[in-house]
């Protein structure tokens, strides 16, 4: 895919990657402690067949969200998640406001679009143990809220 499809250079698309992980972290780890049944929904639900079935038209959406999460979910899934274990809730906080100065570049329906989708897997992460008989915590539902309002802030 081409830099001018894409409107990003390699080095800002090193902070978009590790948007989907980031999300899925910090909602999954807001209990302290990742669940293997989150890491499965996330690497299902969001890896990169999964992805490519989801988003399969050639919208410029489309053809961002699959090399968002190819990146995210793909080979470099392991050391991405490393990155972001280490990360405090300020860290956090500066990732997501970054990535949404960045998506400024888009039009804003497809900014919105592609922060909408952000929010649904932070949801889908949250909502992973429910066929485990688990309620989103508290917890989880707060880690959601900072995720849709940090993805609002600009500065």
């Amino acid at each position: 895919m081409s830099n001018d499809v894409m409107k990003f250079e390699e080095a800002e698309w090193a902070e978009i990657e590790l948007l989907p992980v980031a999300v899925f972290y910090y909602v999954a780890n807001a209990d302290d402690q990742v669940a293997d049944v989150e890491i499965t929904t996330f690497r299902e639900t969001w890896g990169p067949n999964a992805v490519a079935e989801k988003y399969s038209d050639d919208k410029y959406f489309d053809m961002f969200m699959k090399e968002m999460f190819k990146r995210a979910t793909g080979n470099e899934y392991s050391k991405l998640l490393d990155v972001v274990k280490g990360y405090s809730k300020p860290d956090f906080k500066r990732l997501f406001v970054k990535v949404r100065r960045l998506l400024e570049k888009l039009s804003p329906e497809e900014s919105n679009a592609i922060l909408t989708q952000i929010v649904l897997l932070a949801k889908e992460v949250s909502e992973s143990h429910r066929q485990h008989v688990r309620k989103v915590s508290k917890k989880e539902q707060q880690a959601i809220a900072d995720i849709q309002l940090y993805l609002q802030q600009k500065n």
